[in-house]
């Protein structure tokens, strides 16, 4: 076989052959790297030579401050009013996907016994947090308690106890409108109170301008609760009661004739009761029944209904409550007599009852022992009524006949009210007062009205 040998036609010594042969080495690598970037795209940064490059500008999205899409090779130029050294935002291309991730999942609740908050997976647990006692205060940890167990797997540091000991039981769920009351936990006194009042105005009924009386109250109060009330409400109260009235006068010899027998009763049963239905909205309603009369002969008039029925509601953020309503007097003259005002107490020591028609300041006095005494300044409108049989020295038309007969007058008192402050105990009041546009109201009209003397009083009375 014959060689073939090359000849390039030029002559080498030894290192310039080396040299060749890099040459041809580099050659050969970049004609290599260039057909493979020419199938890839360049992303040109912005230069500040517009010339350096023979692409067109592409300008920052507007407002942001921040790069659009570039296409390959294109030249960004900022936009006016942008810095371009501001952080880019680079502008998703369309049919670009956000990229999504797994939704966390936490590891199954421990033991029971441990409390381990909620981990993702590959979290490290500090095992149960140290328990706290009722009255607020953090336990030690117990010695043998390792931090670093898996979760559940050491008992709690104090050991289980009862919940309530040393402890109220927590209250129950709220009752409903038609939840009966518990029988022991609202109990109430039923017998409330047993009370007498006494009334005198001087007089004589030998002046034909005077009329004496002498007023005995005796009552009793009892307690009974609501079936279908709500806890905190009040009960209702039950009264029975009967009144003395001994009158001295008036004088047949005044105008008209006018008379009264001497004595005329009151038997009466009452009923009140103060609903609360809202921490603002409540009522004052009290309701009786009785005969009214000297008791020589009944009539369809000598049975009488009397009421109150009072709105009241309290003023937020204030001592203060409005109160509005009714009062049924059911007498000869008024039958209706409207009522309202306000109550405000601007400390536990002073109570105004700006009221119409029985408005009362009260003012905290003294405490002696175990007695609290108050004083007061008091309004009232004063008055009853009651059938009785006219005298013979009646006029004529009218002696003995059945007639309806009214007292009204107006009072202004001031007094003392006394109570014991802790225990069963009695409670009272003492008043001196003046009492003025005193009238008695004849049905009949013979006479039509007898006015006498504005007159001085005292009235007391005591509950046990």
């Amino acid at each position: 076989m014959k060689s073939v040998r090359l000849n390039l036609g030029w002559q080498m010594s030894g290192g310039s052959r080396c040299a060749s042969v890099v040459l041809v080495l580099l050659a050969f690598h970049a004609a290599w790297t260039c057909g493979e970037t020419s199938a890839q795209s360049r992303l040109q940064f912005a230069n500040p030579d517009p010339n350096a490059y023979a692409q067109g500008p592409i300008t920052y999205a507007p407002g942001d401050g921040g790069f659009s899409a570039v296409s390959p090779g294109a030249v960004v130029t900022p936009a006016p009013g942008t810095n371009p050294f501001a952080a880019p935002v680079l502008q998703p291309q369309p049919g670009y996907a956000a990229p999504t991730y797994a939704a966390p999942t936490y590891a199954a609740p421990p033991a029971a016994g441990a409390w381990t908050a909620p981990q993702p997976p590959g979290a490290v647990s500090l095992g149960p947090a140290p328990m706290a006692t009722l009255n607020g205060n953090v336990q030690p940890v117990a010695p043998t308690w390792d931090p670093f167990a898996p979760p559940g797997s050491t008992p709690p540091p104090v050991p289980a106890a009862d919940p309530y000991y040393n402890a109220p039981c927590p209250p129950g769920p709220a009752p409903g409108p038609f939840t009966m009351p518990p029988l022991i936990g609202d109990a109430q006194r039923f017998l409330r109170d047993v009370s007498m009042d006494y009334n005198y105005f001087p007089g004589h009924g030998s002046n034909v301008h005077e009329l004496g009386i002498n007023d005995i109250d005796f009552s009793a109060t009892f307690a009974l609760p609501m079936p279908f009330a709500q806890p905190g409400q009040q009960p209702l109260t039950v009264t029975p009661g009967f009144d003395f009235h001994y009158w001295d006068g008036p004088s047949s010899n005044a105008d008209g004739n006018p008379d009264l027998p001497a004595r005329t009763f009151d038997a009466y049963l009452a009923a009140g009761w103060n609903p609360i239905f809202s921490p603002m909205f409540s009522a004052e309603l009290e309701a009786s029944y009785g005969i009214y009369s000297d008791f020589t002969t009944l009539t369809n008039q000598s049975y009488r209904i009397k009421g109150k029925a009072m709105a009241v509601i309290g003023v937020p953020e204030t001592n203060m409550k409005l109160k509005a309503g009714v009062w049924y007097l059911n007498r000869g003259k008024i039958k209706l007599l409207p009522a309202g005002g306000f109550v405000w107490t601007p400390s536990p020591y002073t109570r105004f009852d700006v009221l119409f028609p029985n408005p009362k300041l009260t003012q905290f006095l003294a405490v002696t022992g175990n007695t609290e005494w108050w004083w007061y300044l008091s309004g009232e409108y004063g008055g009853g009524t009651w059938t009785v049989k006219r005298s013979a020295d009646a006029d004529p038309a009218e002696a003995g006949r059945i007639d309806l007969v009214d007292y009204n007058d107006m009072r202004v008192a001031l007094g003392l009210d006394y109570k014991r402050v802790a225990g069963l105990g009695m409670h009272g009041f003492f008043e001196g007062g003046y009492a003025f546009n005193r009238e008695l109201i004849y049905a009949s009209g013979r006479p039509e009205t007898f006015t006498p003397n504005a007159s001085f009083y005292i009235h007391a009375g005591v509950s046990f």
